[in-house]
């Protein structure tokens, strides 16, 4: 995906996940694709994703891959995750939040996420 100066998300290349399907999202300060998934951060600090979940790359406690935007959930799975500052998404997932907190999930092969475990976590 590709950030416009106004906010907006276009992208290009195959779709077969639904990774591509950015044409909605708006106000967004960052962008970070994925193999086949597609990560957003607004203005307002939370992450938006789209595209493949095998490995609960999306964040949203399942494994559905989704072809429309879904927002990311906090931890306990009950809220959002809020007041992110940046993102990363080649693989595996990291957002780091303003109080200085790093999240991961998604692909734990080879303990790519840092945390001591080889199990996809499909939450923060």
């Amino acid at each position: 995906g590709a950030l416009k100066s106004d906010g907006t998300v276009v992208a290009v290349g195959g779709n077969s996940a639904g990774q591509c399907n950015v044409s909605g999202w708006k106000d967004i300060v960052a962008v970070s694709a994925g193999g086949l998934y597609t990560v957003g951060l607004k203005a307002d600090g939370t992450v938006w994703t789209t595209g493949l979940n095998t490995s609960g790359q999306l964040g949203d406690g399942t494994t559905t891959t989704r072809d429309y935007a879904i927002q990311v959930k906090n931890s306990s799975g009950e809220g959002y995750l809020e007041n992110v500052i940046d993102i990363e998404a080649h693989m595996i997932l990291v957002w780091f939040k303003s109080d200085g907190t790093a999240y991961a999930w998604g692909d734990a092969a080879n303990h790519a996420l840092g945390i001591n475990s080889t199990t996809d976590p499909v939450l923060p």
